[in-house]
């Protein structure tokens, strides 16, 4: 896999998984604000994410990526659910670590730094990428919460004004 350039988040908000898809998928931060219905205050460039305070719901994310042309699977793992505490069952955060090589993905975890808490970095297959500083690194000290697993379809959907 090649190497992904990585999209920065904007500075003070909650916008990893926005970057991270960004990142991902090679489209602009625009393109994946506008697709997830979230406006970019054209002077400051900055997100509203009002709807979203705590940050990005990832069921929020599948259609509109679907919509650009990628099927996303949501998966949360044992330890997402124990934190969330809902009694689902998912895999280990060591299971998908291993499934998740050679696919693309952003990939959920709470962060050592209170200050961060729940962050998403951007996944190209063999490393992980944070989008708050461009760092690379590898998931070995990762716990990860749940993955939103992207595959790139055929085309993507026409989009319309509607």
């Amino acid at each position: 896999m090649t190497q992904l350039e990585y999209v920065p988040q904007r500075p003070g908000c909650k916008d990893c998984e926005i970057a991270s898809l960004a990142t991902v998928t090679g489209a602009a931060y625009e393109e994946i604000a506008g697709v997830l219905g979230i406006a970019i205050d054209p002077t400051t460039k900055l997100p509203d994410l009002s709807k979203y305070p705590a940050g990005i719901d990832l069921l929020d994310v599948v259609y509109p990526l679907f919509r650009l042309g990628w099927s996303a699977a949501v998966v949360v793992t044992q330890e997402g659910f124990r934190k969330a505490e809902i009694g689902r069952f998912g895999p280990s955060s060591q299971q998908l670590k291993a499934d998740l090589a050679g696919r693309r993905a952003t990939i959920g975890y709470v962060d050592t730094d209170p200050a961060v808490g729940n962050h998403s970095l951007a996944w190209d297959g063999s490393i992980a990428i944070d989008c708050s500083t461009g760092e690379r690194h590898s998931l070995d000290n990762v716990e990860i919460h749940n993955a939103v697993i992207l595959t790139r379809l055929e085309s993507p959907i026409r989009m319309s004004a509607s």
